[in-house]
């Protein structure tokens, strides 16, 4: 699809939903010093390290990019080391916070950020959210939102969970902590070649994060979900919970950038991330609580690449078929019921289109034993 048709179609779009639902009621709190600051660094305006290292929203940047770059060291010591590196500087050789690409894109970055405070998208983004949740949800949540200007290049936003004690994050597991989104502007700016497509984008990538945080705030009120997580906590759990969340998650976010319809080079790659989400969990079916290979599986199966994210890609691929065989209330009602209602839906929906990839029998037999 030409990108002026795309970027015609998401304007529209946005313009004609509306909230129906006045008990949906979700703020989005809006920080943007931790930009501004590392603004005034590319700039060589102001370099003050221990305040830099100390911005919430940095802190949370750099730990997470740490993490899915599988770097081992101290994240606020390699921030430091990799700023002192940058204001001095000096070229960072193992530069995996982007300092340098950031700089590059100083001005690119300018430009998003004052779209972003001049546009009003909070409302938007709200009202396209509240199609996922079943009618007559209610909910009332503060999200906290952290803009920042550097991180991994693999994520341009993201939700973490999040205790602050003495202003220092912890980052914590389902039903702890608070919901927070970090939205990194260099890479949001690095998908996109022109500020219309980018300010799209990063409405798309919010409303995605929004999702996962409403997810998370239904389940945390849902006597469903408390007693699902009560009782299923092995590694199969997580990633088939991880492949419903990310998948609809994704399947929203694709649906608001390009449409109905995927690019035509895109089915070898979806059909390529479920079989290796099958082979994983056929795996991870047959481990042992404790072995350390399930971590290594249920990571790569959203802090890696897009395509190689196959539990994100795999999961939007099984979103899209239930909506398009099922219908979106199908979909929809999987929120409320559950993780393995959602593989029990994709499984009735590849019953009627053959074409889509079946599920292994092992992976069968765990969704259908489960209530």
């Amino acid at each position: 699809m030409n990108k002026m048709l795309i970027l015609y179609f998401l304007l529209c779009t946005t313009l004609l939903f509306s909230q129906t639902n006045h008990e949906f009621n979700i703020t989005l709190d809006i920080n943007y010093r931790s930009a501004e600051k590392m603004f005034d660094v590319y700039e060589k305006r102001w370099g003050n390290t221990s305040e830099l290292v100390a911005l919430r929203g940095n802190q949370i940047a750099y730990s997470t990019s740490a993490m899915i770059e599988e770097q081992h060291t101290n994240p606020a010591h390699a921030f430091t080391d990799n700023l002192q590196q940058f204001i001095s500087g000096k070229f960072i050789e193992n530069d995996y916070f982007q300092l340098q690409k950031a700089k590059e894109q100083l001005p690119e970055m300018r430009a998003l950020l004052d779209e972003i405070r001049k546009r009003n998208f909070s409302r938007k983004v709200v009202a396209t959210i509240e199609q996922l949740f079943p009618q007559q949800t209610k909910m009332n949540v503060v999200i906290p939102v952290y803009v920042v200007a550097f991180g991994t290049e693999k994520v341009d936003a993201f939700v973490r969970r999040i205790t602050w004690e003495n202003d220092v994050p912890h980052f914590v597991g389902e039903g702890e902590g608070e919901l927070t989104i970090v939205i990194n502007l260099s890479a949001a700016v690095e998908l996109e070649d022109n500020l219309e497509t980018q300010f799209i984008g990063t409405l798309s990538t919010v409303a995605h994060e929004v999702f996962h945080v409403a997810f998370g705030f239904y389940q945390d009120n849902s006597k469903r979900w408390k007693k699902f997580h009560r009782e299923h906590n092995t590694p199969a759990d997580e990633l088939f919970e991880l492949v419903q969340n990310e998948g609809i998650a994704y399947h929203f976010s694709i649906e608001q950038r390009i449409g109905g319809n995927l690019p035509r080079e895109w089915g070898e790659k979806t059909r390529e991330a479920m079989k290796i989400f099958i082979a994983n969990a056929d795996e991870i079916l047959s481990m042992q609580p404790s072995d350390s290979r399930a971590y290594d599986i249920i990571r790569r199966a959203n802090t890696s690449g897009f395509w190689e994210n196959y539990g994100s890609i795999s999961g939007m691929f099984m979103a899209r078929a239930i909506e398009k065989n099922l219908g979106r209330k199908a979909l929809t009602a999987t929120i409320a019921k559950g993780v393995y209602d959602f593989f029990k839906k994709y499984d009735e929906a590849s019953q009627r289109d053959k074409n889509l990839p079946m599920l292994s029998e092992k992976i069968k037999r765990k969704i259908f034993e489960e209530n």
